[in-house]
């Protein structure tokens, strides 16, 4: 590959107050190591409101923000409808937008991961695209890519084998899973470590966004949770969450020492100086893996259960299936992992399922070996 075409490489994702920020994060996990082998990156955004271009752009990456067009809602032909509005506006209009971002030079890589995008869109950006690499939770829609990634735990290859062209690769499970190297460093330090007699700290983190307010609804499951009344809870969110304002209110409440922490930037030792989590399945599920944290999966969306639900077969977390089911079923979820045999049990199948190399293992597929 040539230094020129190496130079061009480009991120179509959107985060928003719907979207979360999970799929950003992950593409600047992948965007960071190509970055320190020499190659920029260009994230090209919608200018969805509670977008984090900032975080983008103070990683170092180019940003392009598309606009909004508030007179469509998708049109017809519109793909993957129950995400269509994710979008802000048609398929069509965004690969026009997109193509002109991109300019008529080769690209060498572009990266694709937005479920209200599929096959078509592809297609249209193909022609001036050396390799396009899709991410995927979904194996719902057809693909037109070089390589599809799906990183969770339980997807395998042939899950996608009717939603591709013959010649594309997929990459599926968690030793591909995008996260940023500061988790492997971390790993270390908390997988050397004895599990604690008992739980005396609990990481809070329900998404960036937390749009449906799970993060309230655990503050006031914990009064209940017959915890150490010197355990600690950290609860993390974005300065663009919603609820911010009520969980600072609730953490203040509450009986157990309990603070609130915004846009943290170190989530890897926050996570390995825990005992255990609560949070949401997805990529923030893959880094408490990582680092050997047990945790206590929610499940936010239906998109997050298969995931969920092949962690909790793995041995590495307790599930709660559903958002009503968090005021009864926590507390039993905790006491069983009020164990320090159960936490062991749990942090050593986290670590052996997701060990911390897998942007390394998607830049050798690709091609872009150090």
């Amino acid at each position: 590959m040539n230094t020129e075409a190496r130079s061009r490489i480009f991120f179509r994702v959107d985060s928003s107050v719907a979207i979360g920020t999970g799929h950003a994060m992950r593409c600047l996990a992948l965007a960071a190591q190509l970055a320190s082998r020499g190659n920029p990156c260009h994230f090209i955004c919608r200018a969805h409101a509670g977008h984090i271009g900032a975080r983008i752009e103070a990683e170092g990456h180019r940003l392009t923000l598309l606009p909004l067009d508030h007179s469509s809602k998708g049109g017809p032909g519109s793909v993957n409808d129950d995400y269509q509005s994710w979008l802000g506006g048609t398929w069509q209009v965004d690969a026009e937008q997109t193509r002109a971002v991109l300019g008529t030079d080769m690209t060498a890589l572009l990266v694709v991961d937005h479920y209200a995008l599929d096959g078509k869109w592809e297609s249209a950006l193909k022609p001036n695209t050396q390799t396009l690499l899709a991410i995927d939770d979904l194996a719902n829609r057809s693909h037109s890519c070089d390589f599809l990634l799906d990183h969770n735990a339980g997807r395998v290859a042939a899950d996608y084998t009717r939603f591709l062209p013959g010649q594309a690769i997929c990459l599926a499970g968690p030793e591909f899973a995008l996260l940023r190297p500061e988790f492997l460093a971390a790993r270390g330090e908390r997988l050397g470590r004895a599990c604690k007699p008992r739980i005396l700290s609990v990481l809070v983190n329900m998404g960036g966004v937390d749009h449906v307010n799970a993060t309230s609804m655990v503050l006031r499951a914990l009064r209940n949770c017959g915890l150490s009344s010197d355990c600690q809870i950290s609860v993390v969110l974005g300065l663009n969450a919603p609820w911010l304002s009520e969980v600072v209110g609730l953490a203040g409440q509450s009986a157990l020492p309990c603070q609130v922490m915004v846009d943290v930037q170190d989530m890897a030792s926050l996570a390995a100086s825990s005992d255990i989590a609560i949070g949401s399945a997805g990529v923030a599920a893959l880094e408490r893996c990582c680092v050997g944290l047990p945790s206590v999966l929610v499940v936010l969306a239906e998109n997050q259960r298969p995931g969920a639900l092949a962690l909790h077969a793995a041995g590495v977390a307790e599930l709660i299936e559903s958002l009503d089911e968090i005021e009864v079923a926590l507390p039993r979820k905790l006491a069983s992992l009020d164990c320090p045999e159960r936490r062991s049990a749990a942090s050593a199948a986290a670590a052996k399922l997701v060990d911390g190399r897998g942007v390394d293992r998607v830049l050798d597929a690709l091609g872009f070996n150090q």
